[in-house]
C-alpha cells in the first residue's frame, strides 16, 4: 500500500503561513542606505538596444579586417627570405598605426553616434544617453525636424532596422544619431 501524507491538525486561530518574529536583539549600528530607499523609480528611457547591437557589429568589422591585413602583411613580413626585412619595424609599425587610425574612425562613425536611450524630460526637451553613459539635452521647440537620412534594413550587421536620424530644431545645431526604426515616433512625432 503506497504512503499517504498525513494530515495534522492546526489549533483553533493558529496562523496557516509563517509567522514573524521579532529578532532577540536591534541590530547594531546606523540602518543601511537601502533602508531608506523607497520604492526605485520606473525608468522612462526608450532603449535603442537593436541601433547599439548594430553599431558594435559594424565597429568590429572595422577592427577585424584591417587586422587580418595587418597580421598577414606581418607574417609575410617576417617569414620573407630577405634578412633586411626582420630587422626593419617600420612595415609593422606603420601598418599599426593606419590599424588605430581605421579603428578610431570606425568608432566615430558607429559607436559614438548611437546612443542607448531616449527620453522625454519634464519641460518637454529631449534627453539623450550618449554611449559612455553620459546624458546630452536637445531642445525640443517649435519647428524641431525629424529626418531620416539613411534607413539600414535588417540583416547580418543589424538585428531589426535602423535610421540615422537627424534632430534639427531652429537655433540649435543639428544632431545626427543611429537609432531603431520607429523608436522615436512616440517621443519627437515627424
Amino acid at each position: 500500500m503506497p504512503d499517504r501524507p498525513v494530515r495534522i491538525p492546526r489549533a483553533a486561530g493558529a496562523p496557516s503561513g509563517p509567522v514573524w518574529e521579532e529578532p532577540a536583539e536591534p541590530p547594531l549600528g546606523p540602518p543601511s542606505p537601502s533602508e531608506y530607499r523607497e520604492e526605485p523609480e520606473r525608468s522612462m528611457w526608450a532603449s535603442n538596444s537593436g541601433a547599439v547591437s548594430r553599431s558594435w557589429r559594424v565597429f568590429l568589422s572595422f577592427l577585424v579586417s584591417p587586422g587580418i591585413l595587418w597580421v598577414a602583411f606581418f607574417a609575410l613580413e617576417r617569414t620573407s627570405s630577405d634578412t633586411t626585412l626582420h630587422a626593419d619595424w617600420v612595415g609593422p609599425s606603420l601598418m599599426g598605426a593606419i590599424w588605430a587610425v581605421i579603428a578610431v574612425i570606425g568608432f566615430m562613425l558607429t559607436l559614438y553616434r548611437t546612443p542607448r536611450g531616449f527620453r522625454r524630460t519634464p519641460e518637454g526637451n529631449l534627453r539623450i544617453r550618449t554611449f559612455f553613459g553620459g546624458e546630452k539635452v536637445q531642445p525640443v521647440g517649435e519647428g524641431l525636424r525629424r529626418v531620416i537620412r539613411e534607413h539600414y534594413r535588417r540583416g547580418a550587421f543589424s538585428p531589426v532596422d535602423v535610421d540615422l536620424v537627424e534632430l534639427d530644431t531652429p537655433g540649435v545645431p543639428s544632431r545626427r544619431w543611429l537609432v531603431d526604426s520607429d523608436l522615436l515616433d512616440e517621443i519627437v512625432p515627424r
